[in-house]
């Protein structure tokens, strides 16, 4: 009876990728490259459908019991300029969906150009082309604040909002008659939604400082692409 009913569990559970697969893509969005440390902020897209994502906090190697010694977290391994990082700082800055961003920092060894592979793994999944060697100061001109790293997701997701929402005030979607009526009332809604984002996120520096001030700032201009993507994306 006890076999039959372990039986009928397994073929309830959700099938899973084979272990040791790889199911992440690994994006560098910035870098900082200071004399002894490397910092590296990375967005990280799970492609599994099964959640590999650890969620937000649970990561920070800063705090007691995370980082390394969880078994809950990821295990990173990066390779700077040929040589291992003998240990690399973890945090989690915000898992949303299918995408997270990951901040990375490192003791480094490294003079002149630096470039990094890198693995990142959790329970058997991990990224694609691990070995493949990156070039760290591409990612945003080495704009990265370690301290405020929400600053830098803002700023990069702000610059994308504005390339995205341009382009769809310059392509009003098919069977609109009046074009110039259309993208008016989306620049205004445009407006409309900055003058929201600027107060809300003021409320929230007031609240709790401009450390949440920023993180406020990122989310509203991520969360503003995918309200745009969703409702004008071509069918």
């Amino acid at each position: 009876m006890r076999r039959a009913a372990l039986l009928l569990l397994v073929l309830l559970l959700p099938a899973l990728p084979a272990r040791a697969e790889q199911v992440l893509s690994v994006e560098v969005l910035s870098a900082r490259l200071a004399p002894g440390q490397t910092d590296l902020l990375l967005r990280l897209i799970d492609e599994s459908g099964i959640d590999v994502l650890r969620p937000e906090g649970q990561c920070d190697s800063t705090q007691p019991g995370a980082g390394e010694a969880s078994s809950d977290c990821y295990a990173v391994t990066v390779v700077e300029n040929g040589t291992p990082a003998p240990r690399v700082a973890t945090r989690i800055l915000e898992t949303r969906g299918s995408d997270s961003f990951l901040l990375l920092s490192w003791p480094s060894t490294a003079t002149g150009e630096r470039r990094a592979s890198l693995r990142i793994e959790y329970n058997g999944f991990y990224n694609h082309d691990p070995e493949t060697e990156l070039a760290l100061a591409e990612g945003d001109g080495g704009a990265l604040d370690p301290q405020d790293p929400f600053a830098t997701l803002h700023r990069l997701y702000a610059g994308r909002l504005e390339a995205f929402a341009a382009g769809l005030a310059g392509s009003p979607p098919d069977g609109v008659a009046d074009t110039g009526r259309w993208r008016d009332a989306f620049l205004a809604a445009q407006q409309a939604w900055a003058r929201f984002a600027e107060s809300d996120c003021a409320a929230a520096a007031a609240l709790l400082g401009d450390a949440a001030r920023s993180r406020c700032q990122a989310d509203r201009a991520m969360q503003r692409i995918d309200q745009l993507d969703g409702s004008y994306a071509p069918e």
